[in-house]
């Protein structure tokens, strides 16, 4: 999500604004407008007014993992910052939770129903489609990649359920219909060519819009294994295939799902810090190499292994204590 910083806002801060969200799109979907400050439009007494136009459509698209300032005024993004220029840029609004999907549940229920990515059960608090339902306006969600119709599982590369938080609501579980509203994200442009949008609309891209362009060009964070702060760094890729990556925290939750193939090389710390010692990591002596893994490196490691479990979401599992795979 693009976002200025990485501040967390209260769960109920995060229901004012959907509520209001929610307000302002019933009221502005009325007849003639709305008429807000008290007074008649005409100008007499009893105050001034204010017109909030008609919204037929309301669209949500969400786009993920780059930060504000990466994004607005950026000349990698013309087209976004071109539609910044003609609409409202919401500079205060943060991202609440980290994974993603506790911020999808914020925006479509108003409180972060979930915060584990491998989430499979059931919403049942109110939501957006119930709110739509009840007011007789139209919805649908756009999923790209969605393995067929009436599909209600779990990720299945290159699709992230994840990112589609209306197909946890109770309104389009089985033996709802209301789930045929969720379809192939290629319906969307024949929808809009037909002029037959819905009220709302949740669009859910793939979790790698890259995967089938050949190459990839990244602005990221970047860091030495002895430094203290980030710099950028741009990665440029032409013509890829296949991009192998490998480091300890691959396997965390809000990243599992985006790859092809996961291998876990398993090895014992014992193992870990004598291989360190040995090729002196990061130049350093034996004791101070020692006192980093166990203070740093290894506590780490153990609170990934309690939260994500990466073991159980390997593909390929090796053993490299011996020294051999």
């Amino acid at each position: 999500m693009a976002t200025r910083a990485t501040v967390k806002r209260t769960a109920q801060r995060a229901r004012l604004l959907i509520c209001s969200a929610v307000a302002v799109m019933t009221l502005a979907s009325c007849g003639g407008g709305v008429n807000i400050g008290g007074g008649s439009s005409g100008g007499g007494e009893g105050g001034t007014s204010t017109k909030i136009a008609q919204v037929q459509h309301v669209v949500i698209v969400v786009l993920e993992n780059l930060n504000y300032d990466d994004v607005v005024g950026s000349p990698s993004a013309p087209y976004i910052n071109s539609l910044l220029s003609k609409g409202g840029l919401a500079t205060h609004y943060f991202a609440n939770l980290h994974p993603s999907i506790g911020n999808y549940f914020i925006m479509t229920t108003g409180v972060p129903f979930s915060v584990d990515d491998g989430f499979s059960g059931v919403v049942t608090t109110d939501n957006v489609v119930r709110q739509l339902d009840a007011s007789a306006r139209s919805w649908k969600v756009y999923a790209q990649s969605r393995p067929h119709k009436r599909y209600l599982g779990g990720d299945v590369y290159p699709y992230p359920r994840s990112v589609e938080p209306i197909s946890y609501f109770q309104e389009v579980q089985p033996p709802s219909t209301e789930n045929m509203n969720i379809v192939e994200f290629s319906r969307f442009h024949a929808d809009l060519s037909a002029g037959i949008l819905p009220a709302y609309s949740f669009l859910v891209p793939e979790v790698d819009p890259l995967v089938s362009k050949g190459s990839i060009d990244l602005l990221m964070d970047f860091t030495e294994e002895t430094a203290h702060e980030y710099r950028k760094q741009r990665y440029t890729f032409a013509d890829v295939d296949t991009i192998l990556l490998e480091g300890i925290f691959l396997f965390r939750r809000d990243l599992r799902s985006r790859y092809d193939l996961r291998i876990w090389i398993d090895c014992s710390f014992e193992t870990a810090l004598q291989r360190a010692v040995g090729r002196a990591q990061e130049g350093l002596s034996p004791e101070d190499t020692a006192a980093a893994f166990q203070t740093i490196y290894f506590p780490a490691q153990k609170v990934h292994f309690l939260e994500d479990n990466p073991r159980a979401y390997a593909d390929l599992t090796f053993e490299n204590d011996s020294g051999h795979l």
